[in-house]
């Protein structure tokens, strides 16, 4: 299944378009990254790095 995925805000880079794959399970792994939140080991979920504004 395909499911829209985007996002926009502080930290996210502007007018990028993710290229890599992404996963549903990712969502909560950019939300803990925004606030400098480390991930918990047990989480699978992954952040698309091209997506941030560093």
């Amino acid at each position: 299944m395909i499911v829209p995925w985007g996002i926009v805000g502080p930290g996210i880079a502007r007018g990028v378009r993710m290229e890599e794959a992404n996963n549903t399970v990712n969502t909560s792994a950019v939300i803990l990254r925004l606030f400098g939140v480390e991930q918990p080991s047990a989480w699978t979920g992954e952040v698309p790095e091209t997506i941030l504004d560093v």
